[in-house]
């Protein structure tokens, strides 16, 4: 009887942990559903800097309506910042190399370049004095949504 008795016990304890088991696990994929939900929002947010030379007056991107702006034409991302720059600003857009952009800046040639924020410190490597001879006027921030690979 003692046999039948522990044997008895030993399922309803294999049955309970089974239970509890499928519970665990079927919150915890709800609660990562959830947080992919909530934070996983696949939104990126790509920030361009409208640059202008120090010596200019320029203080806002309205102060640049009628002038030249430079871009790279070697850009990767979609043209979402150029929209966006057109829709705040009346400029010229000009389609120039990396090398170009802020030789023709310091030269007067374009009154401002439009740049990934990544490509600053590219430019500040590269040239000794950029950082004294430009300042970032404004930045364009795009949001960007991500592709869903599921």
């Amino acid at each position: 009887m003692k046999k039948k008795d522990l044997l008895i016990s030993f399922l309803i304890l294999i049955i309970i942990l089974l239970i509890v088991s499928i519970s665990i696990i079927y919150y915890a994929s709800n609660t990562i559903k959830f947080l992919e939900k909530g934070f996983n929002n696949n939104i990126e947010y790509i920030v361009y800097n409208v640059i202008v030379s120090n010596e200019s007056n320029y203080n806002s991107l309205n102060d640049l309506n009628n002038t030249n702006m430079g871009y790279l034409f070697s850009d990767m991302s979609d043209d979402t910042y150029l929209d966006v720059i057109k829709k705040k600003t009346n400029v010229e857009l000009k389609e120039l190399g990396i090398e170009k952009l802020y030789d023709e800046l310091l030269k007067g040639n374009i009154n401002s370049i439009i740049v990934n924020e990544g490509y600053v410190s590219l430019f500040e490597n590269t040239y000794t004095n950029f950082s004294e001879k430009t300042r970032i006027l404004d930045t364009v921030k795009i949001e960007k949504k991500l592709e869903n690979n599921d």
